[in-house]
């Protein structure tokens, strides 16, 4: 039988406490007060309780035992199910976490996902983590819901975990890629709706897009510019450049790849080395010039720099390229990542009028 201590009132949703296990539970002493005020003298572990109505035990003990199999970082773990006589409810015990999701975006969110021109580092682990949960939670023979209500997820320091009440046995007639894609789809929205207004780019739109899309795979999803280094970002230019030259795809990337009809002239007005590549190169204004463009920037870029400005050769931050690409042809890269990836999606686009392709 586990042994626990509520630590502070029972006025909550959920109640910090201990949990004892059984290596030291022959270490625990009461001290001399009032029995129904006993405390406990011993180490325990940090965790929250919950208490349900009895009639919830079964499933109580369930989500426990689901616990067993749903082992990842950004699920959080049921510990125990024990039945209190005291207060006529079961209580149901998880690892530790800091705050709810709300109270953390509440406390912190603006501090920890700022404006920018990139996604911070914790925005993308809270992408990362969820999005991998959700794909475990499946691959493990369960479901999800309510993905999509903020109300279903708790954060432990950096780290966003699920709560184990949203997760349910997968039933067979749910069982099917469309309802993956379903949950998929929620976790987006909650995204989009909580984590995105933090850092306020259009780039985050286009991955929550791409994440709708039943055709993207997990790992092209974690692969995405938006949670991507600068530097494997300007590989993806090089990259976006030679898909032009596949059958198919140029025909594709010109209907979806939407380029500002300006963007020649936003370049040159941009900066004098972006300037500098117009002097040595002509560059179409549709989509082949501008994946074009973007593969020489950044092939290319620090060398223009240098010939426009001479003296400051050693000032070129390594993320300038990239950051000068993302204003002169925003959003290109995403579309063109979504594109590519997910091809599939797009077959459509590769038939004439006749229907032929």
């Amino acid at each position: 039988m586990e042994v626990y201590q509520f630590k502070g009132s029972l006025n909550e949703a959920y109640n910090a406490g201990y949990l004892y296990q059984p290596t030291n539970t022959r270490r625990i002493t009461f001290p001399k007060t009032k029995t129904h005020d006993r405390k406990i003298n011993a180490r325990g572990r940090e965790v929250k309780l919950w208490t349900k109505d009895l009639q919830e035990q079964s499933q109580a003990e369930q989500i426990v035992g689901r616990g067993l199999t749903l082992r990842h970082h950004g699920i959080l773990k049921a510990l125990f199910c024990s039945e209190n006589d005291q207060l006529s409810k079961v209580v149901l015990g998880c690892t530790r976490f800091n705050l709810t999701l709300q109270d953390w975006i509440h406390n912190y969110g603006t501090t920890a996902i700022p404006h920018g021109d990139y996604l911070s580092g914790q925005g993308k682990d809270i992408v990362r983590s969820g999005w991998t949960a959700v794909d475990h939670i499946w691959e493990k023979g369960y479901t999800c819901r309510d993905l999509d209500k903020v109300s279903s997820y708790v954060m432990d320091g950096g780290d966003i975990k699920i709560l184990p009440f949203v997760i349910d046995l997968q039933l067979p007639e749910n069982k099917d890629e469309q309802h993956k894609l379903v949950l998929r789809s929620q976790f987006a929205d909650m995204l989009d709706k909580h984590i995105g207004p933090l850092w306020g780019d259009p780039e985050f739109s286009e991955l929550t897009k791409m994440m709708r899309d039943q055709h993207a795979s997990t790992k092209a999803i974690l692969g995405h510019p938006v949670l991507s280094s600068t530097s494997e970002r300007q590989i993806m230019y090089r990259n976006a450049d030679s898909s032009m030259a596949i059958s198919g795809h140029a025909k594709v990337l010109k209907k979806r790849v939407i380029i500002s009809a300006g963007w020649v002239q936003n370049a040159k007005n941009a900066d004098k080395a972006l300037a500098n590549f117009f002097k040595n190169g002509y560059y179409t204004a549709d989509v082949t010039g501008a994946l074009r463009f973007g593969r020489k920037v950044s092939c290319h870029y620090a060398e223009n720099y240098v010939a426009v400005n001479p003296k400051t050769w050693n000032r070129v931050s390594k993320d300038r390229a990239d950051r000068l690409l993302k204003h002169v042809l925003p959003l290109v890269l995403c579309q063109w990542y979504r594109v590519t990836n997910c091809m599939e999606s797009y077959t459509s686009d590769l038939e004439d009028g006749s229907g032929t392709k």
